[in-house]
């Protein structure tokens, strides 16, 4: 099991302990948890092992403060003595879970490899934060399980392949940053189906084809980066209906054919981008 696998592995653990914490008693919940954590303790040794030494149980009745499970390194608790948060600051990862928002915080860090399967099954997720690391390997398609998911940031790390159509599934995201990666193909039609969306960011990447259509359905999109790519193409009379959009960025691509006159029907555009294109005709 590689370091991301491992982290994630315990968030898995932590977001459970938090949901079970509410259906016992609080003296057994510390217990529960504490114990919970311990047993992912060997996995998670890091280069200075001195670092999770206090993760270890009073013996009962010793009277000890310094073993309580409120004193180890990393671990927050509630008033209730149930697990808030964990902050793994050993070797280079940086890691902090927020269960009361089911947040997954691991960016600016140095965490190498793919994007684990595995967290398709945080199904309690809404915010991983990934960005700034040095993942690599596609998005994998099992992401789309993630249905309550809301923003999804994995910008700025060294993802290949396609972006899996199965994100059509996320109904309820709001922020889509995949920019400063490698990835490559076209922008899957079926983007068009995240109403909820605000913020589409695929800025310099390798994508390839035209703009799809169905990115005018998206009437909540406030900001729509696509700059340094290989899209060619028209730009679509259909981004017409964007009456959301405030960023426009089409910028460094291949796109050709006029510039739609229906742009200026976007009222509340600020910031309208096409520079180093191959559009023609006059300006509207």
């Amino acid at each position: 099991m590689g370091p991301l696998e491992k982290l994630f592995c315990l968030f898995s653990l932590v977001l459970f302990v938090a949901l079970f914490s509410s259906t016992i008693n609080v003296a057994s919940a510390s217990a529960e948890e504490a114990n919970a954590i311990l047993t992912r303790k060997a996995s998670l040794q890091s280069a200075d092992d001195s670092l999770l030494t206090s993760w270890v149980l009073p013996v009962h009745d010793s009277g000890s403060t310094n073993a309580s499970p409120c004193n180890w390194f990393g671990v927050s608790f509630n008033l209730d003595r149930s697990v808030l948060r964990l902050n793994l600051t050993s070797s280079s990862v940086n890691v902090e879970r927020l269960n009361s928002s089911n947040e997954l915080v691991l960016y600016t860090n140095s965490l190498l490899g793919p994007i684990p399967t595995s967290l398709s099954n945080l199904r309690n997720l809404t915010r991983p934060y990934l960005y700034g690391n040095d993942l690599y390997g596609s998005i994998p398609p099992e992401m789309g399980n993630l249905v309550n998911l809301v923003k999804l940031y994995t910008d700025g790390n060294n993802l290949t392949g396609l972006i899996p159509s199965t994100l059509e599934n996320l109904n309820n995201l709001t922020v889509l940053h995949f920019f400063n990666n490698s990835l490559s193909g076209s922008i899957p039609q079926k983007i068009g189906q995240l109403k909820s969306l605000q913020s589409l960011t695929f800025q310099t990447n390798n994508l390839t084809g035209s703009i799809p259509t169905s990115l005018g359905d998206l009437s909540s999109l406030a900001r729509l980066y696509l700059w340094n790519n290989q899209l060619f193409g028209p730009i679509p009379k259909e981004l017409r209906n964007l009456k959301s959009i405030i960023y426009l960025e089409l910028s460094s691509n291949q796109l050709s054919g006029p510039i739609q006159a229906s742009l200026s029907d976007l009222t509340n555009l600020e910031i309208l981008n096409l520079h180093s294109n191959r559009l023609s005709n006059r300006i509207p």
